[in-house]
């Protein structure tokens, strides 16, 4: 269990197929600073884990393996910026998201990122008000107490 006062880095969620999954909220300069430090390797790290966390939203992104093929990586990366823009952002905007890729790719990390650590918030928010309903519930009387 962790305190009110500082939520825990990643929730354990249940997506749409039933499957639980663990999203971490990272700190977005930390993921910049990692990746050169890295020289890229973390990027690439960082690609597939937010694959997963994306496709448990809802996208159908293909696997990760595609990003060592030369015209699959491109086909990939459409898929990627798919599921950010239907299943993050939800707006329609795929191939605006695949222009910016494509164009300014260093900064799409900072807005999947930041789109994914909304999530992870509101995920935080929603178990944390489970946890004081279940904390007032224990108690005598659970409809003079619920939230």
């Amino acid at each position: 269990m962790w305190s009110r006062v500082s939520p825990p880095p990643s929730l354990n969620a249940i997506n749409y197929s039933g499957q639980r999954v663990l999203y971490s909220k990272r700190n977005i300069i930390l993921v910049y600073v990692i990746g050169f430090i890295t020289f890229g390797i973390y990027f690439i790290y960082w690609l597939i884990k937010t694959k997963g966390e994306i496709n448990s939203l809802g996208a159908t992104i293909p696997t990760s393996w595609l990003l060592a093929i030369p015209i699959a990586n491109i086909y990939r990366m459409y898929r990627y910026c798919e599921g950010f823009s239907v299943n993050l952002k939800r707006d329609i905007n795929t191939i605006l998201w695949f222009l910016v890729y494509i164009l300014v790719a260093p900064v799409m990390p900072a807005l999947v990122q930041s789109e994914l650590n909304k999530v992870t918030d509101y995920l935080v928010l929603q178990s944390n008000a489970r946890v004081r309903h279940n904390w007032f519930c224990s108690r005598e009387d659970c409809s003079v107490h619920a939230v």
